[in-house]
């Protein structure tokens, strides 16, 4: 999972500035959603769209110690979904 801010071309044509992907490493789908700033409450309802059932079966998520990702919020979701978490460096 990670946050892109688009290019300044593209924001002449888009009225959000940050992409959220979400890659699950096994399948190889891709979830991106349009955010409209980075604060935790905008990744954490794309993220829970993202991996309620049935759009996903997510076991393992790895993440970027980013500060969007690094929080208590995020972590009861994997929790309730039951979603294992390891993170990395970007």
């Amino acid at each position: 999972m990670d946050i892109f801010k688009l290019c300044d071309e593209l924001l002449n044509y888009s009225k959000v500035p940050y992409i959220l992907s979400i890659v699950d490493h096994f399948s190889k789908y891709i979830w991106a959603y349009c955010l409209g700033n980075k604060t935790a409450e905008e990744v954490l309802k794309d993220f829970n769209l993202a991996l309620s059932p049935p759009l996903s079966v997510c076991k393992i998520w790895r993440r970027f110690d980013k500060v969007e990702f690094c929080n208590t919020e995020l972590n009861v979701s994997c929790i309730r979904y039951n979603i294992q978490y390891i993170t990395s460096s970007p």
